[in-house]
């Protein structure tokens, strides 16, 4: 038996109206003029192509379908066999309209989405949308019967974070490891155990290591490693005095599972605050930690793991890419406003701040639409929560010191 669920419009809500309406005046047209029919024909393709799922439960197979015109399919079949389970997962899609007077309108769905899990966000496919988690629920559980998949708990995130030590508050030469002044040890420990604390009852799990000896930005650990779904890549670090903090990390990362798909070799450098990654783009920042050899490594890299790639240069004074963009939820991007070309984010809603600072676009994403932001970045909290999120907000004032925003501070692994 075969079962077909619609799930979105190719040109959104307010395409699938104007579709309707072209198909309408084409048919009122169609008896006086024979461009009716072509009004027809466009509106059909604008009004109704979109996306579907298709299951038959016969065959054991599943394939995501291209509806053309509402009628044609294609797309390719899957083996439900491929599949280790089934997922509830809340989405926001945002669909960019124009009115009569050529203003630029936005309009914001959220729905629940029922997902069959294959172990990688890319080969993740949605099988139908629901307007409430409770619906959510009732259908999950009738599909996991028909397919014979169980349903999978959200995984729990997994962030590494570094406690601060003798290392961190007794740097001797500043300059060296970019550290513009010495942090206070009673005020720094305060701090990293709030963001700690904050993190953990946003229901994420947090593993802290020591630092690594003489390496005082061995507390910034999200520049230590890449971590894909697949495993970590293992790094090599731009700024001398933290090489050896890769190794230190793929120690950790090791211990707890997760193990190495790939490595940056000389003369490439890559830190890890200059790749951002999404279910299946890469962000990736060529810096003054990232240079040409290291961009065209993880590039590589990344797309063989079937990544799009988007790669642009960062403006001084960001030291990394993290510092002007932070993925605020899956479909959200806050940045920095006239740093990057408009393409390079296409397909995102933005939140757009001004350049107050190396940190600007710098905050930590939790679940639910949560977000932990520097207590001074003002600017980055207000229009984060005019769009819904909440917001918690840290003092980390001695970690800026470091140069170093909240992300830096943690890796998450999971």
């Amino acid at each position: 038996m075969r079962k077909t669920y619609r799930l979105d419009k190719s040109f959104g809500p307010g395409g699938s109206f104007a579709g309707i309406i072209l198909v309408i005046v084409g048919i009122l047209l169609l008896p006086f003029y024979w461009t009716g029919l072509i009004l027809i024909l466009l509106g059909a393709f604008v009004g109704f192509s979109g996306s579907a799922c298709e299951v038959d439960t016969e065959k054991r197979r599943v394939r995501t379908c291209h509806l053309l015109f509402g009628v044609f399919r294609s797309g390719q079949w899957i083996a439900i066999s491929s599949f280790n389970g089934i997922q509830i997962v809340p989405t926001t899609r945002f669909y960019r309209t124009f009115s009569l007077s050529n203003r630029t309108m936005e309009t914001q769905q959220d729905d629940y989405r029922i997902v069959l899990e294959a172990g990688t966000p890319q080969s993740r496919i949605e099988v139908m949308k629901c307007s409430s988690k409770e619906s959510g629920n009732e259908q999950a559980r009738q599909l996991s019967k028909k397919l014979g998949l169980q349903i999978l708990n959200p995984p729990t995130p997994v962030f590494i974070t570094c406690s601060p030590g003798p290392s961190y508050f007794g740097v001797s030469n500043l300059a060296s490891h970019n550290i513009t002044q010495l942090s206070d040890p009673v005020k720094a420990a305060m701090q990293y155990d709030n963001l700690i604390r904050t993190i953990e009852c946003s229901g994420a799990k947090v593993i802290t290591i020591s630092e690594l000896p003489n390496h005082p930005n061995s507390v910034f650990t999200k520049d230590t490693a890449i971590c894909t779904p697949q495993g970590y890549i293992l790094v090599r670090m731009g700024l001398p005095t933290r090489m050896g903090e890769e190794s230190w990390m793929a120690k950790a990362l090791e211990r707890i599972g997760i193990h190495c798909i790939g490595a940056i070799e000389e003369p490439g450098t890559v830190e890890g605050g200059d790749i951002i990654l999404t279910d299946n783009i890469a962000f990736i920042g060529h810096s003054t930690r990232t240079n040409q050899s290291g961009v065209e490594q993880i590039r590589k890299i990344l797309k063989d793991l079937r990544y799009e790639i988007r790669i642009a240069r960062v403006p001084v004074p960001f030291l990394h890419l993290g510092g002007t963009m932070t993925l605020v939820s899956p479909e959200t991007l806050l940045c920095v406003a006239g740093l990057f070309p408009e393409d390079y984010f296409q397909g995102f809603k933005v939140i757009e701040v001004p350049n107050t600072g190396f940190i600007s676009g710098n905050v930590i994403p939790l679940s639910n639409r949560q977000i932990i932001a520097d207590q001074t970045n003002s600017q980055a909290i207000g229009a984060l929560q005019e769009q819904g999120f909440t917001v918690f907000t840290v003092d980390l004032s001695e970690f800026v010191k470091g140069t170093g925003g909240p992300s830096c501070l943690i890796l998450q692994a999971k």
